[in-house]
């Protein structure tokens, strides 16, 4: 399958990287992420304009985020529990749940990151918990950006090598997101340190 979508790069273009991306947000099994290192690879030999393809990546990753959620909302809990009856979805559902009832804005940034499996689950998941869609949305729309930003430019940095890279992109993301923590986690000791010292 991977290959048939790839091989439709060259003929329709940002057509069906918006397609894919789009859908994978809902949670169909479609090779997005390869899709869109393969796009920062056609970038790389000028079969693609750069700021064209960030952008269409950008907007299909919210349109799949906002169909999630929108169909979360409707109908959450029937959506989540036919998932659930395919095995291979079931763990990752719990997984998304699991995140998302510990830490609500975290688990949506991890999922738009460096979790991104899980990420249709914490979609829909997102609705279904009426979580705002403020705060969903702007969380999601800055994971979506690290997201795009970080394949869109390895796949045209590498792109001899987009097999290696596809499994290389998961741990950079997973240093980003772990650097932004560290550095958060450093803010929020800090203070809390100072007002206890102040008293």
């Amino acid at each position: 399958m991977t290959e048939t979508i790839l091989s439709l790069i060259p003929e329709y273009g940002l057509i069906v990287v918006f397609v894919v991306v789009a859908i994978a947000g809902l949670g169909v099994p479609v090779p997005s992420s390869l899709l869109v290192l393969a796009s920062g690879g056609f970038v790389a030999t000028g079969d693609l304009v750069l700021w064209q393809v960030l952008s269409v990546v950008y907007v299909a990753f919210f349109v799949g985020d906002q169909l999630g959620y929108a169909g979360g909302k409707m109908s959450g809990a029937i959506v989540i529990s036919k998932v659930k009856t395919l095995s291979r979805s079931k763990k990752l559902v719990d997984r998304a749940q699991s995140l998302l009832e510990k830490r609500q804005g975290v688990a949506i940034l991890l999922g738009h990151t460096v979790l991104s499996p899980v990420c249709p689950y914490i979609n829909y998941l997102s609705g279904a918990g009426r979580i705002k869609w403020s705060t969903f949305t702007s969380i999601a729309l800055f994971g979506a950006s690290i997201w795009t930003a970080t394949y869109v430019a390895l796949g045209y940095l590498f792109a001899s090598n987009l097999a290696f890279i596809s499994e290389l992109a998961g741990n950079v993301i997973g240093i980003i997101i772990a650097g932004i923590i560290v550095i958060l986690g450093t803010i929020f000791l800090r203070n809390k340190w100072k007002k206890t010292h102040q008293k």
